[in-house]
């Protein structure tokens, strides 16, 4: 509701007013020795003072927000891409060692233990071919393991993480 003859003229001001007393009249009458008179008045002025340091602070407030949103949807699609490309990763290593790997470490383990009973190969190469398996086991649950916690960081980028 408007206070102000400023305000019932121009409506909603989104100005700040400052209203100062910057016009005084002081007259001074002698109209006889007996009948002294003093008129005084004031007319108060709106000055308009538009904020422009307070608007300007806000505009760049409103810049770096803007420009902050765009850096953290960047790093947010940067770490979907990551945990993806991590996943497809550990998923194709862990597809090679359960396709090829495991199984040839498997025969030469197997092939090793028949000849060593059958006398044909020393101990100590027994054990390096039986050593060579369980590294290559070790080697393939790491890979999963791999493709496990890639799995969870993609989950917990693109935020479908459930914890039990």
């Amino acid at each position: 509701m408007p206070n102000t003859p400023f305000e019932r003229i121009l409506g909603p001001i989104h100005w700040r007013v400052l209203r100062t007393a910057l016009i005084v009249f002081t007259a001074f009458c002698l109209l006889s020795r007996l009948d002294i008179s003093f008129r005084h008045f004031s007319i108060p002025l709106a000055i308009f003072d538009r904020n422009q340091g307070n608007i300007a602070q806000t505009r760049i407030g409103i810049r770096q927000a803007e420009e902050q949103q765009k850096a953290t949807s960047g790093q947010a699609l940067t770490d979907v891409r990551d945990a993806y490309e991590a996943l497809q990763e550990g998923a194709r290593i862990a597809q090679l060692f359960l396709s090829r790997y495991l199984e040839v470490a498997k025969k030469s383990r197997d092939i090793s233990e028949y000849a060593y009973h059958r006398g044909a190969l020393a101990l100590l190469d027994f054990l390096d071919a039986e050593r060579t398996y369980r590294a290559t086991q070790l080697a393939y649950r790491q890979a999963i393991a791999a493709y496990l916690t890639a799995l969870e960081q993609l989950r917990q980028a693109v935020g479908t993480r459930s914890l039990p």
